[in-house]
């Protein structure tokens, strides 16, 4: 399915509507609100992340026979995606920074390879509006969305697969 910010901000405004019952209300203090939109967040991402990894692998000589699995996907988990100590966007940056920074990435079955991480070297750069309309979609979703699919960490994973021996060569995010 891949990730979409449209989507993203669809299921947050309906998480947000039914907790209001169907009035939204765009209350910056509570926190309440704060935890209905990282939990969307959180189970949104862990839904609709999708990882791919190329894989390099062979045989350990004499046979030195290349795998023939030459990719495999992997899915995500996040321990702990709690953005309710935020006073601010900036502060809900560094909170959604830091559920990607904790994220588990598992891998398919068959695949012994070390759990994968994100490359979250910075937070997102949330935006800000005086269009109440559209500023979950452009200060949020937007640019969390956009700046996930930035996370590719470049480091091989090195693992086996069945009798292969060898390493991610390239990780993928849609």
């Amino acid at each position: 399915m891949g990730i979409s910010a449209t989507a993203l901000n669809d299921k947050i405004k309906t998480a947000l509507s039914d907790y209001n019952n169907s009035s939204y209300k765009y209350d910056t203090e509570s926190p309440q609100h704060l935890k209905i939109i990282g939990d969307t967040m959180k189970d949104y991402f862990e839904e609709n992340t999708e990882i791919t990894y190329s894989w390099s692998a062979v045989m350990p000589p004499p046979a030195s026979t290349p795998d023939p699995v030459t990719s495999f996907k992997s899915t995500v988990l996040f321990p702990n995606f709690d953005i309710t100590p935020a006073h601010s966007l900036d502060d809900m940056a560094l909170f959604i920074q830091a559920a990607f920074a904790g994220a588990i990435i598992k891998h398919a079955v068959g695949f012994t390879v070390a759990p994968g991480t994100f490359l979250a070297l910075a937070p997102p750069v949330l935006g800000r509006s005086t269009d109440t309309e559209t500023a979950l979609l452009t200060c949020i979703s937007s640019p969390v969305c956009t700046w996930v699919l930035t996370l590719i960490n470049p480091a091989p994973l090195a693992g086996s697969h069945a009798a292969y021996t060898g390493a991610t060569i390239k990780m993928e995010i849609a």
